[in-house]
């Protein structure tokens, strides 16, 4: 979870993240900073709801470095990935283990599993425990006719850059809250492990039947994230 405040006492979880490194966490760059409460200050890890990170604050980090993609620029959508970079080291034991990072061979991405504290129901209450759900991938063609060129999306849908998600049958997806988490896959080398190929990104109103929310593709962004957490 990201949080903003002051104090660990204080803080408030609006965003969520991946943990990469024992340094270093990937989120989104619209959760680099909140309207009300400033930028990004402390992150908990190894935490399965609020009230974890509240009762055992050895989960929370300081963050030191926010580091957004060079080509973010909000409002613009695209490029809506960021780092952030903890001071101290974090302790990594069986339940905090860095993911992995899709470099762009995944091919069973065809259903994803996000997760995340967002709100639980469209203009409903954000939710105390870590929730999942399973979306499907969208055709590019879908996603264009649904994310069409706007003044935020002036190529419109970035198959490049971008993937989207839903369910075209029942209420499923990401909600507020949820932004800068994880989409991730079972890794096919690795047991009980996940790869992470997007980073929850925007969508329009949560929870419709048919309606794709946004992703950015982690693959796209590789060599941007390894020059700043494995620069050697």
């Amino acid at each position: 979870m990201v949080g903003y405040g002051d104090t660990i006492e204080d803080l408030q979880y609006l965003c969520g993240g991946s943990l990469i490194s024992e340094k270093f966490i990937l989120t989104a760059g619209h959760c680099i900073s909140s309207r009300d409460l400033g930028p990004i200050t402390y992150v908990a890890v190894g935490a399965i709801s609020r009230d974890d990170a509240a009762a055992d604050t050895s989960k929370v980090y300081k963050v030191k470095n926010i580091i957004k993609h060079p080509e973010y620029r909000p409002p613009n959508k695209y490029n809506d990935i960021a780092l952030l970079e903890t001071e101290k080291e974090i302790n990594l034991s069986q339940f905090v283990v860095p993911a992995c990072l899709d470099v762009g061979d995944t091919t069973n991405d065809g259903k994803v599993l996000a997760t995340g504290w967002g709100l639980t129901a469209y203009r409903g209450g954000i939710s105390n425990r870590l929730q999942k759900v399973t979306l499907h991938k969208f055709t590019t063609e879908e996603c264009s006719a649904q994310w069409p060129t706007h003044r935020n999306m002036k190529q419109g849908f970035s198959p490049q850059s971008q993937m989207c998600y839903g369910d075209r049958t029942v209420s499923k997806d990401t909600c507020q809250g949820d932004s800068g988490g994880p989409i991730q896959v079972k890794n096919k080398k690795i047991n009980c492990m996940y790869t992470v190929v997007g980073v929850t990104s925007f969508g329009s109103a949560c929870g419709f039947v048919g309606s794709a929310g946004i992703y950015t593709r982690v693959a796209n962004y590789i060599p941007w994230i390894e020059s700043i957490v494995w620069p050697n």
